[in-house]
């Protein structure tokens, strides 16, 4: 079917208004005997609280010159024609279609707990390789570099960074100091921000920690808690989603043949063609 056809065909299935003799109260614009009302416009677009509105006015606009083509096509005995009923009845069919399997297949996939995560991972592991270098951080900002140089050496003293971010919560200027922290995140080089840091953290060993590093006003201290260079292998925090897509995938694949295995016994299948044997 001509694509420009089906989204005509679609939007005056969706849009199509009251169309008969009865004026209904509420509506809004009128092509001969059909109408468009508050509540179609509202079914489409949301609201109907201010007709001047710019999206309710295209809605209405196409609404009209729709309608407008739609009766001429119907004054030429086109809506009617063989042709036309049968695109409509492959529109229902293919509409029906879609809703049983949103109903079957897609609304109902369940929940993955993290045994299933970790039984994926490990015999798939080698699939999951990684495209782009990525490091673990603890990162930490400060709105002036003596707070930031105090932070770094009470981790170099062998305090741990959540018990230096402890001590450091105790004392109120301390406190005010810090700007913004996050612990034990993952980043890439497009995700770390800001992007200067990115210079230094490759120059850093696991379990270093920087000096402070000023961007704009605040002050950055960094802790490299591990990295992972491209083309090693990523742990399952790298991958958790990608695996959880792959098995929402997988479900859905083996509902859907169980759906197809299910109705082949249901209803009565005759084949008539003879098919090619494989050379």
């Amino acid at each position: 079917m001509n694509i420009r056809f089906f989204l005509i065909l679609t939007f005056l299935l969706a849009v199509g208004g009251c169309q008969n003799n009865d004026q209904p109260p509420d509506y809004i614009a009128r092509v001969g005997n059909s109408f468009l009302t508050q509540s179609d416009i509202i079914e489409n677009v949301g609201s109907v609280s201010d007709t001047s509105n710019l999206q309710v006015r295209i809605f209405v606009n196409k609404w009209i010159e729709n309608e407008m083509l739609f009766q001429e096509a119907s004054e030429e005995g086109l809506a009617g024609s063989k042709e036309i009923e049968r695109h409509v009845a492959e529109v229902r069919k293919q509409l029906a279609i879609q809703a049983l399997i949103e109903n079957k297949i897609y609304n109902d996939t369940a929940a993955f707990n993290e045994e299933k995560l970790r039984n994926y991972y490990s015999k798939h592991s080698n699939e999951f390789v990684l495209r782009e270098d990525v490091v673990r951080l603890n990162i930490a900002s400060f709105t002036d570099r003596q707070h930031a140089t105090e932070f770094r050496n009470l981790i170099l003293k062998n305090k741990q960074w959540n018990d230096a971010l402890e001590y450091f919560q105790t004392y109120d200027t301390k406190a005010s100091s810090i700007h913004s922290e996050i612990s034990g995140a993952l980043f890439t080089q497009l995700t770390v921000y800001p992007a200067e840091l990115w210079k230094v953290i490759q120059n850093l060993s696991t379990k270093d920690i920087s000096f402070p590093i000023k961007s704009g006003d605040l002050f950055y201290v960094v802790q490299i808690i591990e990295k992972y260079p491209q083309g090693s292998k990523a742990e399952l925090a790298l991958v958790r989603n990608e695996i959880v897509q792959r098995l929402i995938t997988q479900e859905r694949r083996f509902k859907y043949d169980s759906l197809i295995s299910s109705l082949r016994k249901k209803y009565n299948i005759e084949l008539k063609i003879t098919q090619d044997e494989k050379k």
